[in-house]
């Protein structure tokens, strides 16, 4: 149906525009501001808007608001990162790091220096974490090639205060921090946090992380031109770890098609199974500034981490009646040392039309690693795919001895750098 079209024109000539009142608004920004200009690390010397590489920054206010209590919390909401559980036979029992489809939790390093073992890490003393996507070898020396992950640590401020948090849950969650800042002078401060829980974990019978850390930290010479900080942190862990869930009953399982899907909540381990971290950090930190513009730092850190564990996680199903569910023991007792001295220099200067910001350094490392290896058994009995019994799993099968057969290794690394950002006029 066509129908005709009438355009009308308005009679008359157009009144002119006039000019309208000005109009102001004021107000004050966010406090819970969710971004981040800079990173910690004085090797990036340009705002990240200016760095020609991808990086990320969880800021104290996401990690508050999002309630993250440990690393992978903290990074589960990350674009190009995944965790794993279960997967390749990972458990809970370290952070399983995937970036850009790279194992990348070899990669994980505390104020620019790299951390030291691999376990469950906490957030309780963490300011912010900084996630470098792509090669980041010429800044952190060896490590994935997807990326690297930077945890600063709180540090004292010239202000006083008392902060903490307190949860209990289902499963018998409970858990509580502290962070305590109080000023010394007009120069120096001191800052406490610490951290205890002892938790089940919702939805995995059995499952527990008990621990608790403490990190005192002193600083000297705030808002002078020489800064001194020390600091010193303890972890002490104790978990029941989770070897996964068996993949019986999914739909891509098709050894025994058209079964349930056993509980999720199904525990397949003993109540034998165990985690325990041990570790002590020292951390001394010096700047001082040469001039305006220019700045050079020292950090010296001497560190040790224990690692020991046993668990028991789930394999292939059999058919039968009842269907059962293979379990393989993993043990592990490593013992981690660490020393490292880093130096660096940021300058700016300028010739000609160019100007250069400069930073440069070396880096000493000594790294020594001890592994002993525990006894084996045969004939660990399968679990009921559907109702495993932690206790069916005796003592003949739970109890560990050293083999004797052990390995000692050391790694020196030197490293230098040098980066120059110029700027045209």
């Amino acid at each position: 149906l066509a129908l005709p079209s009438l355009a009308q024109t308005a009679s008359g000539t157009a009144t002119p525009g006039g000019t309208l009142p000005a109009v102001q608004v004021q107000g004050t920004t966010d406090s819970g501001d969710y971004k981040a200009d800079t990173v910690s690390s004085p090797k990036f010397t340009q705002p990240l808007v200016d760095t020609p590489q991808t990086i990320t920054v969880i800021k104290k206010e996401i990690l508050q608001e999002q309630g993250a209590r440990t690393l992978l919390e903290a990074l589960r909401n990350t674009p190009g990162i995944t965790m794993t559980l279960g997967e390749g036979g990972n458990s809970n029992t370290k952070d399983n790091i995937f970036m850009r489809g790279f194992d990348s939790s070899g990669s994980v390093y505390i104020d620019g220096v790299r951390d030291l073992g691999n376990f469950p890490r906490d957030m309780y003393n963490i300011e912010q974490v900084e996630i470098i996507k792509g090669p980041s070898g010429s800044e952190f020396g060896r490590g994935a090639p997807s990326g690297t992950i930077n945890l600063a640590t709180k540090v004292p401020r010239l202000e006083n205060f008392v902060a903490g948090s307190g949860s209990l849950g289902t499963s018998e969650q409970k858990r509580g921090t502290i962070d305590i800042n109080r000023t010394l002078s007009e120069t120096s401060a001191i800052r406490f946090n610490a951290m205890a829980q002892d938790s089940g974990v919702p939805g995995r019978d059995a499952v527990q992380n008990k621990g608790l850390s403490f990190a005192p930290t002193l600083a000297l010479g705030l808002n002078t031109p020489t800064r001194t900080f020390l600091s010193y942190e303890h972890v002490d862990q104790n978990n029941r770890p989770d070897g996964g869930v068996t993949t019986l009953g999914l739909p891509s399982y098709t050894t025994i098609p058209g079964q349930a899907r056993p509980s999720r909540d199904n525990y397949y381990g003993s109540l034998s199974d165990f985690e325990k971290v041990d570790g002590d950090m020292l951390t001394a930190r010096i700047e001082h500034d040469l001039a305006p513009g220019s700045t050079l730092r020292n950090t010296t850190r001497v560190a040790r981490v224990r690692h020991d564990l046993m668990l028991f996680a789930p394999g292939g199903a059999t058919a039968g009646n009842p269907i059962t569910v293979s379990r393989s023991r993993q043990t592990k007792w490593q013992e981690n040392e660490l020393f490292t001295n880093q130096t660096n220099l940021t300058t700016t200067f300028r010739t000609g039309a160019y100007e250069h910001s400069l930073s440069t350094g070396v880096e000493l490392i000594q790294e020594r690693q001890h592994n002993r290896a525990y006894n084996t058994v045969a004939g660990i009995p399968a679990a009921n795919a559907y109702s495993p019994d932690p206790a069916q799993l005796t003592p003949a099968f739970t109890s560990l001895s050293f083999s004797g057969v052990q390995d000692r290794d050391r790694v020196t690394t030197l490293g230098l750098y040098a980066f120059d950002t110029l700027k045209l006029n």
